[in-house]
């Protein structure tokens, strides 16, 4: 201490160097905040039942029958976006109105195409594929809310086929992250 110094003033001086070469200044507090984001993807559709209604001989005649805009989607994902469909089951459900057999409707006569004119949809498929057991891509799109897309079905139908009845099949849609 030969500098006219007090051993206290030493010391402060010390720990004032010490504090300022790592990066600390006297009374400073440092702290961090932390977050963990999850995937955050939300779908929901306008309506969970497609009604094709009660068939018509000009239904029969074209061959099907179509609904265009059969279902509305709409999603949220904090990440971009795949929906995909399929078939719960490889067969419709059939219940004969006369004592007829079980025609064994395949799943794929009942049709889809999907389209958007929603900037966040980047892909859809709009030409008619037939629902698969297996998935298939409806819709992709990058992230945000409120995306929106639309689904238009066909069913496709033949007099010597389709005996009278009630017919359904349940698909499948899920969202994930491509």
């Amino acid at each position: 201490m030969s500098h006219g110094w007090t051993r206290t003033q030493f010391v402060r001086v010390c720990v004032t160097l010490i504090a300022g070469l790592m990066g600390l200044s006297a009374g400073a507090t440092e702290s961090t905040a932390i977050a963990v984001v999850p995937l955050l993807q939300a779908l929901s559709l306008n309506t969970s039942t497609i009604d094709l209604g009660t068939l018509a001989e000009a239904d029969f005649n074209l061959g099907y029958k179509e609904i265009l805009t059969a279902q509305r989607f709409t999603l949220k994902s904090n990440s971009d976006w795949v929906v995909n469909i399929s078939g719960n089951s490889a067969l419709w459900s059939f219940t004969p109105s006369r004592g007829d057999l079980d025609p064994a409707k395949p799943c794929g006569d009942l049709e889809w195409k999907s389209r958007s004119t929603d900037p966040k949809v980047t892909s859809t498929s709009p030409n008619y594929a037939g629902v698969a057991t297996t998935t298939s891509q409806v819709a992709a799109g990058n992230r945000g809310g409120s995306v929106a897309f639309d689904l238009d079905v066909r069913m496709l139908l033949a007099f010597a086929e389709d005996p009278p009845g009630n017919y359904s099949i349940a698909v499948t849609y899920t969202v994930t992250a491509p």
